[in-house]
């Protein structure tokens, strides 16, 4: 009953590895061999029954700016025992590219490495997937930037390095709160964590006060954490605040003067009235909003629609 058991573990194992498309490998420092399985050569595109990996072989498979990581990594295995896991591109025997994921765990033996072995992972079509998406956020207008559940960046495009004066390298996997302080007990601190944990996607104007700037932030939940685009309006808001102030200034001018005066649109309804006019206006047309021709009277709104003939009488 129990080699049943592990017969059939063996089987769902080697079925589940064949869909995953992982193989496993072996390296044999002591006497220097190699072991691929059935679909590591698969993956490399080569013959188990006639062609047998060497070291040198198996690095020349990756294509040439990721073989000096490759042997590095091997290298520092080697000396140190650390284990290791890569994403890298291999040039398969018919020279196509691939993308790869490699992991080697290291067997030491009174400090000295006896072997290396580990997984071998086809990667191609979510790695072409992943730079896909990373190509469009990078060629789009906004900053863009991403955190996980840790609040630890996992994106951060061209923009968002050009707005929040950071570069890419120097803000993934770090936290956002520690990175950047100043927001860290803002508002956008609640929003995020509130959209992360509704799973709804929020829009927000927000005041940065490490820069002093204003930006519009639309959030959205992603896996645990939150995606963000932004924009700075800065330039946006203070146009607003000089209409505001530009405005205030109009109305303190009606306000101070002694003719009556008012507004109204091109429906006749009315937008604004100064004190002197609230004074000579029937109670009825005082508030804004009212189309005025029912409380005036068309006699009122003919004299205004002819004012040649109303300046003469």
């Amino acid at each position: 009953m129990n080699v049943n058991v592990q017969d059939t573990n063996i089987f769902f194992y080697r079925q589940a590895s064949k869909l995953a498309r992982i193989g496993n490998w072996e390296f044999d420092v002591v006497n220097n061999k190699i072991h691929w399985s059935i679909i590591v050569h698969e993956l490399h595109e080569t013959n188990p029954k006639t062609f047998t990996p060497d070291l040198e072989t198996s690095f020349s498979f990756y294509r040439e700016d990721f073989q000096p990581m490759v042997k590095e990594v091997v290298r520092n295995s080697i000396e140190t025992g650390d284990d290791f896991d890569f994403e890298a591109v291999i040039v398969t025997k018919k020279k196509k590219e691939r993308w790869v994921r490699v992991i080697g765990n290291v067997e030491m033996i009174k400090g000295e490495c006896q072997r290396i072995y580990g997984s071998f992972q086809d990667i191609h079509a979510s790695k072409m997937l992943e730079l896909q998406i990373r190509e469009i956020l990078e060629s789009i207008s906004d900053a863009f930037y991403a955190v996980d559940k840790d609040w630890k960046f996992t994106y951060f495009n061209k923009e968002a390095e050009h707005l929040l004066l950071k570069k890419a390298d120097e803000v993934l996997g770090e936290n956002i709160w520690e990175l950047f302080p100043a927001s860290a007990q803002t508002s956008i601190r609640k929003v995020y964590q509130r959209v992360a944990r509704t799973k709804k996607a929020e829009s927000f104007e927000y005041h940065y006060p490490g820069d002093g700037k204003w930006y519009e932030i639309n959030a959205y939940p992603s896996q645990g954490g939150v995606s963000a685009y932004f924009k700075n309006i800065d330039e946006r808001k203070q146009s607003a605040a000089r209409l505001d102030e530009a405005y205030r200034e109009k109305i303190n001018i009606l306000e101070s003067i002694g003719d009556a005066f008012f507004n109204v649109n091109n429906d006749w309804v009315l937008t604004y009235l100064n004190k002197e006019a609230d004074r000579g206006i029937p109670l009825s047309a005082k508030t804004c909003g009212m189309n005025i021709l029912m409380p005036l009277g068309q006699n009122f709104t003919d004299n205004i629609t002819r004012p040649r003939k109303l300046i003469k009488t």
